[in-house]
């Protein structure tokens, strides 16, 4: 594994999280689908160690997401409780059926708000048909609120993702 700066962030995905939205991307196609994701902060690194999924009264189109069904709240709570509060938002994911993946002017603004509501540090990710893209948001940086995040380390039950 590469050796990464003390500064650096850097943000592990248990592969069964990463097959999880690729199933729930294929499926919502032609739709865009999504919801948060949980885990642990170390640091100015993240494990993310689970998600929640859209239901039925969340909005989906085939180019916006919108989380409206309190499931994902309580799901995350039911996590933080379980865990003595050592498991917490860390940021949420959703998919883009066409394109690249580039992050829209809507989900930078949304990424913003979720940084906000997090007091500190988090991860976006979306998903496409090519694979997932990863993004580290900081509050930190103004002007560069979103680092996109690429594979240094992968084995069969995880994947680890910082700058290149």
């Amino acid at each position: 594994m590469r050796e990464c700066p003390l500064t650096e962030s850097r943000v592990l995905v248990q592969r069964a999280i990463l097959e999880r939205i690729e199933q729930e991307r294929r499926t919502a196609h032609p739709l865009e689908t999504g919801g948060f994701l949980e885990g642990y902060r170390r640091g100015r690194d993240i494990e993310i160690t689970g998600l929640t999924v859209a239901s039925s009264h969340d909005r989906a189109s085939p180019v916006s997401f919108e989380r409206c069904s309190l499931h994902h709240q309580q799901h995350l709570l039911a996590s933080w409780r379980r865990s003595s509060g050592l498991i917490s938002l860390v940021g949420d994911w959703h998919s883009h059926p066409a394109g690249q993946g580039a992050p829209s002017w809507t989900d930078r603004r949304a990424w913003a708000r979720l940084i906000r509501s997090m007091h500190g540090d988090g991860v976006a990710l979306i998903a496409t048909a090519q694979g997932v893209r990863i993004f580290f948001l900081t509050a930190l940086v103004k002007h560069k609120m979103a680092s996109e995040l690429l594979p240094i380390e992968e084995t069969e039950h995880d994947c680890v993702f910082a700058r290149s």
